[in-house]
């Protein structure tokens, strides 16, 4: 068999799905009271207004690959995919304290223009940001809805909760590394373990795996999967690093500058680290360990991420990784065309400017 749906065309089936399951969770909420149907209905708009699909893409595309014929039944397990990504996306955004996300409000931002209508802004903020919380755990739940429905078998739609399972367990071990991460030392942070855990788990293993088991694929080419998906998670998660710091928000559709803001220690700041002196350093430890440091101090902090070639060292180690993704690629019992599909959505992902 060969990859023989699009991005495209996923992109509009997946749109399509997730728009009737929005439909009728927003009747169910209806009954309950239109306060919880206009959570769902903003919900619906914010993830309708942005996202790539590239989760959804990449289960259906490893599906077809090794054989997989049920392309209506595997929709199910990838829309999935893209609410995980979601609500994941909805917690974050609470925990970096940013307001946008697919360049317009987020849950939070959109609930505390409502909320500032009735309360204070300390109660407003925290209620704004409970209510995205529970925005964000409606999305998880709904992951896991999502896996159960469509025509595939009882012992198929197992696998794949067993995988998403899998990438919830990871996922929230890497956020917890990375919030912690702001209290720690640099040389005590390991980002590399927080980008394993945190991106490549949900973002490239379970999707890639889950259309493989799927599809009957034998576990060494469900290794093979886990493999690929750790490097190319290692490498997505420096593009995004090196994205928050020297991206523009009108084309990431994201805040710039939350993770000095937040004083995270990612790979590019701990490589700046690194290659700076004693007196650079120790200021550049100020600015990260004070989240009201001045636009100035912030820019001057990202200037020496570029002045000390840690920038550059960050796009070395991302070309790198892409390359061992594209050897790794090869390996796989897949036809040449599919290799090649795969290989250019790799590069589309690691050469990404949105």
């Amino acid at each position: 068999m060969a990859i023989t749906t699009s991005l495209d065309t996923l992109r509009h089936d997946i749109n399509a799905l997730l728009a009737t399951y929005y439909s009728e969770q927003i009747k169910h909420a209806r009954l309950v009271s239109p306060q919880y149907a206009n959570l769902w209905q903003s919900m619906c708009e914010l993830q309708s207004g942005g996202g790539k699909r590239l989760r959804p893409y990449l289960t259906v595309a490893l599906y077809q690959a090794l054989a997989g014929t049920e392309y209506a039944g595997v929709l199910f397990p990838a829309a999935a995919q893209e609410l995980l990504h979601f609500g994941l996306l909805i917690h974050d955004d609470i925990i970096d304290r940013d307001y946008l996300r697919y360049g317009q409000k987020n849950i939070a931002a959109q609930y505390l223009a409502v909320y500032s209508e009735h309360a204070d802004s300390q109660l407003s903020e925290h209620l704004a940001l409970s209510t995205a919380l529970l925005a964000g755990d409606l999305a998880l739940t709904g992951a896991y809805h999502m896996c159960t429905q469509g025509s595939l078998t009882p012992q198929q739609k197992l696998q794949a909760v067993q995988y998403l399972d899998q990438g919830v367990f990871d996922v929230i071990g890497g956020e917890l590394l990375d919030t912690q991460s702001v209290i720690s030392s640099p040389e005590a942070t390991d980002s590399f373990t927080i980008a394993r855990y945190k991106t490549a788990s949900y973002s490239f293993i379970a999707p890639m795996c889950t259309g493989a088991a799927l599809a009957g694929a034998p576990d060494e080419v469900i290794g093979q999967l886990q493999h690929l998906g750790s490097v190319m998670g290692l490498a997505y998660q420096l593009v995004d690093d090196l994205l928050g710091l020297f991206g523009e928000t009108a084309v990431t559709g994201k805040p710039v500058l939350s993770d000095l803001i937040e004083g995270k220690h990612t790979w590019p700041l701990q490589e700046t680290l690194r290659r700076s002196g004693s007196s650079d350093r120790r200021k550049i430890m100020a600015v990260l360990k004070t989240p009201t440091s001045s636009q100035s101090q912030l820019e001057w902090v990202l200037g020496r991420v570029t002045i000390t070639g840690a920038r550059t060292a960050t796009e070395e180690k991302i070309e790198a990784y892409y390359h061992q993704a594209l050897a790794l690629i090869a390996t796989l019992p897949i036809s040449p065309a599919d290799q090649i599909l795969l290989s250019s959505f790799v590069s589309d992902a690691l050469h990404r400017e949105y």
